[in-house]
């Protein structure tokens, strides 16, 4: 009977653990919520024209805003990836209305772009997508103009995506060993 109970203390420990199971991951991205008021650690295009945007950021005090109104404009920053390992991109965006348009590269391909959308001044649009890099450096890259207002950029972030899921015959094994736990309980009453 002590080695049943000590059997289901066990195995209800491991069960619990399931739920908490995670890994935390490092911020690769310099200066991604702008919270510095400048545009440290990124690299911007000749023609940037940008700014501090007070009053209208996502988190904090500040984001980034450019008003590249003639041309595309862009800004970027080279990180440090694993090649074949998956990351979360993640940015807030607005823009003040006008013709626009917004580009978000990770390693050179469009993962996110948007043309003439409406007016999000009052509000950020989040968006959060799985990328893969394929080298030991990956450029993070926001490409954009819009014509007579400006666009927003906030919390951008790029994390590696190390979560483990457990494999679904490892659960169904669990659960038939409890459930065979149970049962033999069960029957010695």
């Amino acid at each position: 009977m002590k080695l049943l109970k000590k059997l289901a203390a066990t195995a209800l420990f491991l069960v619990s653990g399931l739920g908490f199971a995670s890994s935390a991951s490092a911020e690769l991205i310099t200066n991604g919520d702008f919270e510095t008021g400048n545009t440290n650690g990124w690299i911007n295009s000749d023609n940037f024209v940008s700014g501090n945007l007070s009053g209208f950021q996502a988190f904090g005090a500040n984001a980034l805003y450019f008003g590249c109104k003639t041309q595309l404009c862009s800004t970027f920053q080279t990180i440090a990836t694993t090649a074949d390992a998956r990351y979360i991109f993640s940015f807030d965006y607005g823009n003040g209305g006008g013709t626009n348009a917004f580009f978000a590269r990770f390693n050179g391909l469009d993962v996110f772009h948007t043309l003439n959308d409406g007016s999000t001044r009052f509000g950020f649009t989040h968006q959060s997508l799985t990328v893969f890099a394929t080298g030991a450096f990956t450029e993070v890259e926001f490409v954009g103009f819009n014509n007579p207002s400006y666009q927003a950029l906030d919390n951008v972030s790029v994390i590696e995506n190390t979560g483990t899921v457990p494999e679904p015959g490892s659960i169904v094994l669990l659960l038939a060993g409890l459930a065979g736990l149970g049962f033999m309980k069960r029957r010695s009453v």
